[in-house]
């Protein structure tokens, strides 16, 4: 692990990436120039988009006054840094193990509605969001209960106090509060918040320094979001799981850890699968997700990383995914290096120079010149009479994505407001 197609070895990019063509990495260059016609042509809200395989950068893309040097809001990916984390803990000793009792993490709390259900929660319902509380507080609920929690000054002692909808294990709902826990559990444990023992544990031996993690008002890191990195460095967390936690040398995390984070404990909303704070897309891809498109997808078998950051609207956030399948790893043809493709490259360079360099303004003014060769985005419904929903959906990127490496449609049962349909 760690080498590049062309065999070079004792390569990581502690201190920076390298940068090669794709062909040299064994990709095709010609899916990568749709994708960016694509995301141009069809003003798709992507901010950035960043392509590595083997160790390498094969394709880099910021928008309009985006600089790849800038601190990205990663939203929600935070909560896979934050499992990362809860890893290092028990590698280390701070944690015995995932099966031990979430209430037994803060003795000094004392829990209301306390009852069996309760008292069976563990570290690992946390981590794979069936805690079975009554949580409320995701974007189903317009973030009702996170915004309750932070109106308190006890966070912990809010999400604790919860009450419980179900046995624990029984089924997935999203819960940021169960995410800040799990600083919470860290700062708990160790004596340090998440960002000192990140940026001692893991952030450091990646070559990770510029990034800003803000607390809640006790000083606890807010472990389900607000992490700022840049896009490279993002990257370099996709890196370490594909690596199975080594890095120069060096073992990070546990092999064990990245083996039960990245496989599938629940049926999810949102992705096929969820393991511990790493959504599943199928059983040889996982991928970290944040709010308005935020992404770290992980393909080991491919060697492949994909990051991107993104300013999409609800309908549209897995629109990542779908470039994924449609166009990223259908590029990827061969373990060994391709005939280089100059042509099609230069192209790739020219339409990145002009992404990053047109206003919005300027963009719409060209568009609209354009408008009868550009469709843009064709929303399509699918609806669901059995669960009785239906759903809006890019028709065309769908279509491309079930041609090529992703699974078919398939959508998951919807129970409540638990449920979301699924296009993956």
């Amino acid at each position: 692990l760690g080498l590049a197609a062309g065999g070079e070895s004792n390569y990581w990019p502690t201190h920076g990436w390298r940068i090669a063509s794709p062909e040299s990495q064994g990709m095709d260059s010609e899916f990568l120039l749709k994708m960016m016609e694509t995301i141009w042509d069809q003003e798709i809200g992507i901010n950035s988009a960043l392509i590595i395989r083997n160790g390498h950068i094969v394709l880099e893309a910021n928008g309009y006054a985006y600089h790849r040097d800038d601190l990205r809001n990663i939203q929600s990916c935070t909560k896979s840094v934050s499992s990362a984390l809860i890893g290092i803990a028990i590698d280390k000793g701070y944690i015995q193990s995932v099966h031990q009792p979430v209430l037994n993490f803060f003795p000094n709390r004392k829990a209301k509605r306390l009852n069996t259900n309760k008292k069976a929660m563990t570290l690992e319902h946390v981590l794979t969001m069936t805690t079975g509380l009554k949580c409320r507080d995701s974007h189903l609920y317009q973030w009702d209960g996170l915004k309750r929690m932070q109106a308190r000054r006890d966070w912990v002692k809010y999400i604790i106090d919860l009450p419980m909808s179900e046995k624990p294990g029984t089924h997935f709902e999203y819960c940021n509060g169960a995410s800040f826990l799990l600083s919470a559990i860290i700062q708990n444990k160790t004596g340090m918040n998440a960002l000192l023992f990140a940026e001692k544990y893991l952030f450091a031996p990646l070559g990770i320094s510029n990034i800003n993690w803000p607390s809640n008002p006790r000083g606890i890191t807010i472990g389900w979001g607000q992490l700022k990195m840049r896009p490279r460095d993002m990257a370099k967390i996709g890196y370490l799981y594909m690596n199975d936690g080594l890095w120069n040398g060096k073992r990070i995390i546990s092999s064990q850890w990245i083996k039960e984070s990245t496989r599938k404990h629940t049926i999810a909303t949102g992705l096929p699968g969820y393991g511990y704070q790493w959504w599943i897309i199928n059983d040889d891809i996982y991928t970290a997700i944040g709010y308005d498109g935020q992404f770290i997808i992980v393909a080991p078998k491919e060697k492949l990383i994909t990051v991107f950051t993104s300013s999409l609207p609800s309908k549209a956030m897995y629109i990542p995914v779908s470039l994924l399948g449609a166009y990223i790893l259908p590029a990827v043809r061969s373990p060994t290096p391709l005939s280089e493709n100059p042509d099609v490259n230069k192209k790739i360079s020219s339409l990145i120079t002009l992404w990053q360099t047109t206003s919005h303004l300027a963009r719409a003014k060209m568009q609209n010149k354009t408008a009868t060769t550009s469709p843009g985005m064709i929303y399509q419904t699918y609806v669901n009479d059995e669960y009785g929903f239906s759903v809006s959906h890019d028709g065309m990127l769908l279509d491309m994505t079930r041609l090529h490496a992703l699974p078919p449609m398939v959508v998951f049962e919807r129970r409540g407001l638990r449920g979301f349909p699924v296009f993956a």
